[in-house]
C-alpha cells in the first residue's frame, strides 16, 4: 500500500466517524481552533472577569478580588491577568495564552484518545 493510499484510507476512516460522531467532530474541531488561537477565549474571557485595555474595570470581579486580596505582587496570577488584559502583546498575555493552548490541547488528546477507543470497539 501507498502513501497517498494509506492517506485517503484514513482520510475515508475520519469522515466515516464524522459522520457518525458529529458531536464529538465538532468538539474535537473546537478545541483544534482554541490551541490554534487561544485569544479567542482570553481576550473575551478577561474583558468578562473585568481585565480591560484601561484596567479593572469598577465594580467587576477582577476589582473585587484586588480589593480582597490587596496589593497586586509581581508576577502572580493577577498581575498577569491585568497585564493581558490592558496589553495583549505582553508576555503575561503570552503566558495565559499558552495555558489555555494546553488545556485545549489536552481536552484534545482525550477527545482524541476516546475517538481512537470508541472506532476500535466498533
Amino acid at each position: 500500500m501507498s502513501i497517498p493510499e494509506i492517506l485517503q484510507a484514513g482520510a475515508m476512516i475520519a469522515l466515516q466517524y464524522a459522520k457518525e460522531h458529529p458531536y464529538q467532530t465538532a468538539a474535537l474541531a473546537g478545541c483544534g481552533v482554541i490551541a490554534g488561537f487561544p485569544a479567542l477565549v482570553s481576550r473575551p474571557a478577561l474583558t468578562v472577569m473585568g481585565f480591560t485595555r484601561g484596567g479593572e474595570r469598577k465594580k467587576s470581579r477582577a476589582a473585587k478580588a484586588h480589593r480582597k486580596n490587596g496589593p497586586v505582587v509581581k508576577r502572580s496570577e493577577h498581575a498577569d491577568l491585568q497585564s493581558a488584559g490592558a496589553a495583549p502583546q505582553k508576555p503575561a498575555a503570552k503566558r495565559i495564552n499558552a495555558r489555555i493552548q494546553a488545556v485545549a490541547a489536552a481536552a484534545g488528546a482525550v477527545g482524541i484518545a476516546g475517538s481512537v477507543w470508541t472506532y476500535l470497539k466498533e
